[in-house]
């Protein structure tokens, strides 16, 4: 019963084919350890998907909850010291370790035909853990991440015509405010997330 079920799933989802592409590539020469870095990025955005999560069960997003949301994460949620921890280092991790991949994907040549896209969909991915970066460093609505936010933000003014309608787009209005945590809160948690698809479709489907 259980083979009829795995052919049914197989059958419609070509999910052990896909798996094979991913895990059985022939790489030349071998497995080295300077080919860790592209499996290391998917652990670690795996790694950041599963404490997002249980982050997110404690979470108030609120101008008014969020910081005594984290500090009750922090310091009383059992392990939540832990799991934020695995968070906020694994975030920096993972820009180092896609920076190095980067870099030793051009300096191969791994780019060129027929990998155009993989390095088109890698670049989109880099801009993608940035926007991630930036709009988490908001959310425990300590001083740190508030006056950081001011800086990104009047960044965003100064982008000739559009720049003001940016700025205020993201803060939610003309203060910071209760507005600008809901909304950086959603871009983190909801539309980055979604928007990943496509390029991760790309690299896989490539």
């Amino acid at each position: 019963m259980a083979n009829k079920l795995g052919e049914w799933i197989e059958d419609r989802t070509g999910l052990s084919k896909l798996l094979k592409v991913m895990l059985d590539e022939p790489v030349h020469g071998g497995a080295k350890w300077s080919y860790i870095f592209g499996s290391g990025l998917v652990f670690l955005f795996i790694l950041q998907a599963a404490t997002g999560i249980f982050m997110a069960s404690y979470y108030s997003p609120s101008s008014t909850a969020a910081w005594g949301s984290v500090y009750y994460l922090q310091h009383k949620a059992s392990f939540g010291w832990f799991v934020r921890g695995l968070h906020h280092f694994g975030s920096s991790a993972m820009m180092v370790v896609a920076l190095a991949h980067m870099f030793q994907v051009f300096i191969f040549g791994a780019y060129k035909k027929p990998r155009e896209l993989n390095w088109i969909s890698g670049v989109i991915l880099l801009l993608f853990l940035a926007g991630f970066g930036l709009t988490g460093y908001l959310l425990p609505w300590d001083q740190k991440g508030y006056w950081a936010t001011q800086v990104a933000t009047n960044i965003m003014g100064t982008v000739p015509l559009i720049g003001k309608y940016i700025k205020i787009l993201h803060q939610g209005g003309s203060d910071y405010g209760n507005f600008t945590i809901t909304r950086f809160y959603t871009l983190h948690v909801f539309l980055l997330p979604l928007s990943l698809w496509f390029p991760l479709w790309s690299l896989l489907s490539s």
